[in-house]
């Protein structure tokens, strides 16, 4: 995955055969413990044909497993922001949800204002909520009611 720092032991292990990105809550449901992500697995297993998509062991939902040892490995390895040059953080994959979340500047977030259903990255959010927001309200000085104008 673009994102992991290279050189990382067992990087390309992490990688899951149906999508191709870094495993989310890697899983197994045949007898060999062929790894995917959990909703990759779940796709296949709610399919016409349910099984392994690497050794075509017969599998259904009941048969999965989560593999938490390999998910907390996964969660060790070192990665940058998904937003690229935008963003500058660096950290364990099991840390991203947060900066995410919290920090990084270039996540679109929604727009506070009453009304406004727009998604702009947090750097941008100021700017966008209290000046080019169509749905920016603002205290009249004189008689306190509250304009857009």
């Amino acid at each position: 995955p673009k994102w992991l720092e290279a050189g990382q032991d067992n990087e390309g292990d992490c990688t899951c055969g149906v999508c191709f990105m870094l495993m989310d809550q890697p899983t197994s449901g045949c007898w060999e413990g062929h790894c995917l992500c959990k909703a990759c697995y779940l796709s296949i297993v709610q399919g016409e044909s349910p099984a392994c998509p690497t050794c075509r062991e017969d599998t259904r939902e009941g048969k999965l497993q989560r593999i938490r040892p390999f998910e907390a490995m996964i969660g060790r390895l070192r990665m940058r922001c998904n937003h690229g040059e935008g963003c500058l953080w660096k950290g364990a994959v099991a840390d991203l949800a947060d900066h995410l979340v919290s920090a990084c500047p270039m996540e679109p977030i929604s727009c506070a204002n009453q009304g406004c259903e727009e998604r702009v990255a947090r750097q941008d959010m100021p700017m966008h909520a209290m000046g080019t927001c169509d749905f920016f309200k603002i205290p009249c000085p004189h008689c306190h009611s509250i304009t857009n104008e």
